[in-house]
Formats: structure tokens, sequence, C-alpha cells
């Protein structure tokens, strides 16, 4: 959300679409020429790594691979990756409109209190934090911390996030059943 006009990301490409289409041209012109700089040596070394016969030794030098990949290179390559994707959104309105009604649905969920979504045994208010016993596994000693931000976690199962993960493992639905099922709640 852009907080001076109150647009999400969606409405804006869809009100700005002109100048982000060329906006996004120029930068995935940029992106490409940075990451074509290194192409050519990165390819020639995993080349190489291929050649390797050794499965465990060719797994370990594709990750090392990963791991010395210049920052440039990888910024480049998501820039290019999040430049394309909101040239799509821009250039398909069907795809807009049904993009603006999910991230619509994702504020809105994001915004829904875990506390009022379960009715949680031994409930209890520590500080700024709320205390209760798990709702994915037996306990009788609260192990399930709710936190002001609207994340929850809990150090007995170790299973964590915010209300629409908390939606997704009580209800045992994908992430687009419980986001809307928490934004038809409000």
């Amino acid at each position: 959300m852009y907080p001076e006009t109150k647009l999400s990301t969606l409405e804006a490409a869809k009100e700005f679409s002109e100048e982000l289409k060329e906006m996004a041209e120029e930068k995935i012109k940029e992106s490409v020429e940075v990451r074509d700089g290194y192409s050519e040596a990165i390819n020639i070394i995993y080349k190489k790594i291929l050649k390797i016969k050794d499965e465990f030794s060719r797994t370990f030098w594709q990750e090392v691979l990963k791991v010395i990949l210049p920052a440039d290179y990888k910024h480049a390559v998501t820039e290019i990756v999040k430049w394309r994707r909101l040239k799509l959104m821009v250039n398909n309105t069907n795809y807009n409109n049904k993009s603006i009604k999910m991230e619509k649905g994702k504020e809105i969920a994001k915004e829904t209190s875990i506390l009022g979504l379960f009715p949680f045994e031994k409930l209890r208010k520590l500080g700024t934090r709320h205390q209760a016993c798990c709702p994915f596994h037996q306990e009788k000693t609260p192990s399930f911390i709710i936190y002001p931000n609207n994340s929850f976690y809990c150090f007995g199962c170790n299973k964590g996030g915010d209300s629409i993960e908390f939606m997704k493992l009580l209800k045992e639905c994908t992430f687009k059943e419980a986001i809307e099922q928490l934004a038809g709640r409000l």
C-alpha cells in the first residue's frame, strides 16, 4: 500500500500503466545487460561442474557456485523477473482485476487478529504477548505465543507465521482458501 495515495501496488500499476510499461522496458534492458555481463563466465564454470561424475561433488560445487555468484548478478536476475511480472500485470487487465481482489483480501486477512480465530485454552496475557495451549498439538503447558504484530509461534511443534498461515494450519487449506475465509470474516 502507498500511504499517501491509499493505492495498492496493482491499483497503482493500473493507474500508471503507460509510464510503467516504459519503465519496465528500461529496467529489464538494464538488468539483462548486467546479467549478460556475467553469464559467459558463469556458464563456463557451470559446464565444468556438470562434467563432474561424482554426484556429491557435483551438487557441492553447484551450491558453492550459488553462494559465490556476484550480488550484482543475483540482483539483476531478480529484477528481470520482477519487472517482467509487473509488465505482464499492466498488459493483462483480467489478471489485474483478479490480482487486485486477491491483494485486498490478503491485506484484510493479515490484519485479522489471531486471537479471534480460535477459542484458545489457558489463554493469558504476558506483557504485550498472549500465551495459550497450541491448537496444533496436544499439550498441558502453554507453549503457543501470539505476538503484538499478529504473528504466532509454538515452541512445542515449531510452527509459526501470520494469521494466513494460522488459518492454513488450522483448517488444512490452501493459501487462497485461507485468504478467502479470513477476508470473508470482516
